[in-house]
């Protein structure tokens, strides 16, 4: 145990060390006959000042003293002991000897020193990892924070040691939430993935993690606690969300380039060969007057129709070319106002009922005129193929679903048969009934708009039994 022993006596300056005290100071046992003065030679010369202090406060005292300090011994080795010593006092309350201990702690400082040093690499190491590292007792206190974790809250890792996490979360439901997780943990003995974590940082920041808790031991305890380990994956997950738009947007330049393909190939091919063919005809000797006037109108009718394909097209590139206008708030019912207005002699004639309910969300920052262009078009289709006989009714509806405002219209009209023509309801120059005049322009523009603007449109239909459009943006 080097554990040794020794005895001052106060009339005759002399004090007898054990054997193991000798062999702790590199004494041989035969040396047991030391003097206070050859005991302050082996004290340390940067422990002397210390020592001889806390000895003339207890010798003033009268009482006894215990402290660390090194020792030199005669061959230059360095060790680490602790001494304590008490008084001796006579019958009559007079101080006649002083004894004590030293104990040889050097093995026991250089384990010390080892681990704190292991402790002090270890916690240089977690605060250079770039996961946020935390440790949490069944109370929800933090036990142990990195500088990673503690700069999500722009603070040092000192300021969470013993606070709650309630404390450090200002939402009380998120708080709880994250406590109840903690304790699943603990309790079970199982880890837990949360593979999306939804954190706001102290700037005000979104950021996602993917987080693992697992059981844990509190050194030194047996208390049970959380170890857990965040990494940051808002950048990943924009990454993929880009990626994911830039495909969808590859796969919407496919579509469309499909769709003016076919727009050439039949709706500019048609007018085009009727002034082939007209040119031609024109050409040959012997016309009467009559047949060139007849040319010249079906000249000019397809020329004119010439035009309007070509105008369509370039109404509709302007548009996916990109957003010159600028946004601004915009409210839905005022927009719808102004539409009911505009069209106010077609709204009494065929008697249409337009029901509207914009309390859950009625304003959102986007191009006006694009929303001006969407409510009209479906207003004036369910209008335009309403049932015979039957007064439209048209039900607009808006609802905030978590960052999203979603805008829905219904009503109680033909319906398209979305079996047989679904994949061709939004596309250019569709048409699904001839009952009523049109071009099928209306929903590829309302679709395109959607789109331009960050959107997405879905359509829910059935013949005889109205529509419904819901769009989110």
């Amino acid at each position: 145990a080097h554990l040794g022993s020794w005895e001052l006596s106060f009339s005759t300056g002399v004090a007898i060390w054990s054997e193991e005290t000798c062999k702790i100071y590199g004494l041989s046992p035969e040396d047991n006959i030391q003097s206070y003065q050859s005991w302050v030679s082996f004290i340390h010369p940067d422990d002397l000042e210390y020592v001889l202090g806390v000895t003339k406060e207890a010798e003033k005292a009268f009482r006894g003293s215990a402290f660390h300090h090194r020792i030199l011994r005669k061959d230059g080795t360095v060790k680490q002991v602790f001494s304590e010593a008490h008084i001796e006092f006579s019958d009559d309350g007079k101080p006649i000897a002083l004894y004590g201990i030293v104990h040889d702690v050097t093995d026991m400082k250089e384990v010390e020193m080892a681990l704190n040093q292991s402790e002090t690499n270890l916690g240089m190491i977690m605060d250079l990892i770039p996961q946020s590292i935390f440790v949490k007792d069944y109370s929800g206190k933090f036990v142990f924070v990195n500088k990673a974790f503690a700069s999500l809250y722009g603070l040092s890792p000192q300021a969470f040691i013993d606070r709650s996490v309630r404390e450090m979360m200002p939402v009380k439901d998120e708080a709880d939430h994250v406590l109840q997780q903690d304790r699943e943990v603990i309790s079970s003995g199982e880890t837990k993935t949360i593979p999306e974590f939804v954190f706001t940082d102290h700037s005000g920041n979104v950021r996602l993690f993917y987080t693992v808790k697992v059981p844990f031991t509190i050194p030194g305890t047996n208390e049970k606690a959380v170890l857990g380990i965040a990494m940051d994956i808002t950048e990943q997950k924009n990454a993929e969300a880009e990626r994911g738009k830039i495909i969808a947007d590859i796969v919407q330049r496919s579509k469309d380039l499909e769709q003016f393909s076919y727009i050439v190939s039949h709706n500019l091919r048609a007018p085009v060969a009727n002034i082939m063919g007209i040119a031609e005809v024109a050409m040959l000797p012997g016309l009467k007057k009559e047949d060139e006037i007849e040319l010249m109108e079906g000249l000019s009718g397809s020329v004119k129709k010439l035009d309007e394909v070509i105008l369509d097209l370039n109404y509709i590139l302007q548009i996916k070319q990109g957003i010159t206008e600028r946004r601004e708030e915009v409210k839905f019912s005022s927009i719808l106002s102004d539409i009911l207005l505009s069209i106010d002699n077609v709204i009494r004639l065929e008697k249409v009922i337009v029901e509207s309910d914009f309390s859950a969300a009625d304003e959102m920052l986007t191009i006006k005129s694009y929303i001006y262009s969407i409510f009209f078009n479906l207003i004036a289709n369910s209008i335009k193929y309403r049932r015979p006989g039957i007064p439209p009714v048209i039900e607009i509806t808006s609802a905030r679903n978590e960052e999203k405002t979603e805008l829905v219209f219904k009503d109680n009209c033909l319906g398209i048969d979305l079996q047989k023509n679904g994949h061709e309801v939004f596309g250019l120059y569709k048409r699904f009934h001839t009952s009523a005049e049109g071009k099928g322009m209306g929903l590829f523009m309302v679709k395109t708009q959607v789109q331009t603007l960050g959107g997405a449109i879905h359509i829910a239909s059935e013949v005889n039994n109205g529509t419904e459009f819901r769009i989110s943006f």
